[in-house]
């Protein structure tokens, strides 16, 4: 009986044990099904996500190509390096190898050793981007600490030319200054999306698949004209370099508002890194961004509101005061010159700032304004480049009883290069105000070349006014200012502008220990605005030299020559004025020198090549024909040499070649001749 009574508590223990186990398993089993079943997507989703990583792929960056088809800037393949440290035996020897080869700082991949080890991190990046020969230097020395990665480098084949229009990338490949940066959305296409399993660490072990193809960026054409644009890039340096403090320039047709080119110096490479803020801020386009007193060159809008407001014309006589105009108590503005009674016509040539104040009097503050306004000061111009100013134009509601003198003369007010060139088309094209172009065409891959729709345009004065104002400022070129702008075979008419710029206050007090304020100097902003030919404009040009030392007359028109007969000879424009005849000194143009040849309307020349909608062989870039060294070479091979490139050469002396112009390397424009100076 004992056995039996000791036996039934462990029975029952047992099977109470049983029960248990069975309801534990049952609850088990339970949730499994609940987690499988109900569950099962969920979490599904959350152990993908921790195993799973989405990775963008970059999308190859469209070309850039001027009006002719030459490319202006493309992406090649390229490589980047960066250490395994995990397969680093000694950093050192490591270290002092890319230093020697990439030139890289030992501190500082020190520095970013040691991160990459706080960090859990096993790869830290030495160079993006090598170059071709920095890539087989390293991969020559095989060693299995460096990893290498494919990616693209963006190359600028031209170097400088047009750098602060086109711009340049950072280092993943996105626009941050010029066309690169405003035309992002475009150029850098759409990435797509790869799908990768990773390790614990979130590492990449194998593909999945992809989700979505990246989408190339379109290629864009634009209205510029890489010989011409190199050619205005060497005039203006030339003009800058050790004279001025910077300077400016734009060529634009005045009927479409395209521009041709547009060059600013300073300068850089926009294959050079940029390394600082102050790198950056130098890539925007001086042109676009910079505005400054107009000076002179205001007096012919000025002159457009008297023609357009009131009864006056070309012929009307003014009292200039004799080269004072007196206001207030004490204020006094002067000429360079004591002028007496001048036609308004001989205002313009001479560039009378009482003449001009008279002018602006009779016209009336608010029909000036209005004209102004008009003419798109104080507005931005439209032209697709980042930072562009509007300029300063104060609401009629802030003028001063002076501004309407000091505005009249060209002061009070600021515009850039690029404002002024729209608004001078306005005198060329017969009254209308254009809006600049500079994005020609796209084409996205495997599409079609889609042209830009031409810029609507809109009438600011009668044709009439306009015509009048081309004739009078033709006077400026031949008996004004302007002498040093007369082009060679063209007719053309334009107007200079010199500012006195305000210098800095000095940082030492004065003698009654106050802080002295800033004041004009005798630095100016040199600038000269014109079109070309007369009777009918194919060109408009305006140069703007910042810091000059000397008048407008003297530094800027010489400039403009030399531009706008490189712009007319790029678009095979025919002259209009025969070699043998001359307007002599001292007669008005439309009186005796006889009626001007006035060309037929020609159209700007179309893309001499479209680009295919095929991506460009990446090695392949054309540079276009370059002019060729001749110096130290005799006559017989100059031409020898010269008929087995074809290009046209125009020798002048006899001995041996001792310079040339265009200088060798330049780009050479359409039929460009290369005059040979030799020596004995």
């Amino acid at each position: 009986m004992g056995e039996i009574y000791g036996t039934e508590p462990r029975v029952q223990r047992l099977q109470r044990l049983v029960r248990f186990g069975m309801l534990w398993v049952l609850l088990i089993f339970g949730r499994l099904f609940y987690l499988q079943v109900f569950r099962h997507e969920e979490l599904a989703r959350i152990a993908n996500s921790q195993q799973e990583r989405t990775f963008d792929i970059r999308a190859p960056r469209g070309t850039i190509y001027d009006r002719n088809g030459a490319q202006l800037a493309v992406s090649l393949p390229a490589e980047s390096l960066a250490v395994n440290r995990r397969k680093l035996k000694d950093p050192s020897i490591a270290f002092d190898l890319l230093h020697r080869i990439l030139g890289a700082d030992t501190a500082r991949l020190y520095h970013d050793l040691e991160r990459a080890r706080e960090k859990g991190r096993d790869l830290f990046w030495v160079k993006r981007k090598l170059t071709d020969e920095e890539a087989a230097s390293l991969r020559a020395l095989k060693q299995d600490w460096m990893e290498f990665t494919m990616e693209s480098r963006r190359v600028y084949p031209h170097g400088t030319l047009g750098a602060a229009i086109l711009g340049s990338v950072n280092l993943d490949d996105r626009g941050n200054a010029g066309i690169e940066q405003s035309q992002e959305r475009l150029l850098g296409g759409k990435p797509g999306k790869l799908l990768l399993l990773t390790d614990v660490k979130r590492r990449g072990i194998e593909t999945l698949k992809v989700i979505e193809e990246p989408r190339p960026g379109a290629n864009i054409t634009l209205t510029v004209d890489a010989g011409l644009q190199e050619q205005c890039d060497r005039i203006i340096e030339a003009a800058v370099r050790g004279r001025c403090e910077s300077g400016t320039a734009v060529v634009m047709h005045p009927e479409t508002g395209d521009i041709l080119a547009m060059s600013a110096y300073p300068s850089f490479n926009p294959n050079d890194p940029i390394r600082s803020e102050k790198d950056l801020l130098a890539r925007q386009h001086a042109a676009v961004t910079q505005a400054r007193d107009p000076g002179s060159v205001q007096k012919l809008f000025t002159l457009a509101a008297l023609l357009e407001n009131t009864k006056w014309d070309a012929k009307t006589v003014i009292h200039c005061g004799n080269g004072k105009f007196r206001f207030g108590k004490t204020e006094e503005i002067e000429d360079n010159h004591s002028y007496g009674y001048l036609p308004v016509e001989h205002v313009i040539w001479k560039s009378s700032n009482v003449g001009a104040i008279q002018m602006g009097i009779h016209t009336g503050r608010e029909a000036l304004y209005r004209t102004l306004v008009d003419f798109g000061f104080g507005d931005r111009t439209g032209v697709p480049l980042p930072g562009e100013s509007r300029g300063i134009l104060w609401p009629l509601s802030e003028w001063k009883k002076s501004s309407l003198y000091y505005i009249s003369m060209g002061h009070e007010l600021t515009v850039t290069t690029v404002q002024l060139a729209r608004a001078a088309a306005a005198f060329a094209n017969g009254g209308f105000l254009v809006t600049p172009r500079l994005v020609l065409a796209t084409q996205a891959e495997g599409g079609e070349l889609e042209y830009a729709p031409a810029a609507a345009r809109r009438r600011i004065i009668k044709a009439a006014t306009a015509a009048e104002v081309r004739r009078i400022s033709e006077g400026v070129i031949h008996f004004g200012t302007g002498k040093l702008a007369k082009l060679d075979g063209f007719t053309a008419g334009g107007k200079t502008g010199t500012a006195q710029l305000l210098e800095a206050a000095p940082a030492q007090p004065g003698k009654n220990g106050k802080k002295r304020k800033a004041r004009y100097g005798h630095r100016y902003a040199a600038s000269f605005m014109g079109y070309a030919p007369l009777q009918n404009p194919q060109v408009v040009v305006v140069v703007t030299l910042n810091g000059a030392t000397r008048m407008a007359s003297d530094v800027a028109a010489p400039v403009f020559k030399q531009i706008a007969e490189k712009a007319l000879r790029a678009l095979a424009v025919e002259r209009d004025v025969p070699e043998h005849r001359a307007i002599p000194e001292g007669t008005a143009p439309g009186e005796d020198e006889g009626p001007a040849l006035v060309p037929a309307p020609r159209p700007l020349p179309r893309l001499a090549h479209l680009p295919g909608a095929a991506s460009p062989a990446v090695r392949e870039i054309p540079v276009g024909r370059r002019a060729p060294d001749f110096h130290g070479k005799a006559k017989a091979d100059v031409l020898a040499e010269s008929a087995r490139l074809g290009i046209p050469v125009e020798m002048v002396g006899a001995g041996l070649a001792r310079s040339q112009d265009p200088p060798p390397g330049s780009l050479l424009l359409r039929g460009e001749t290369v005059r040979v100076q030799f020596v004995r």
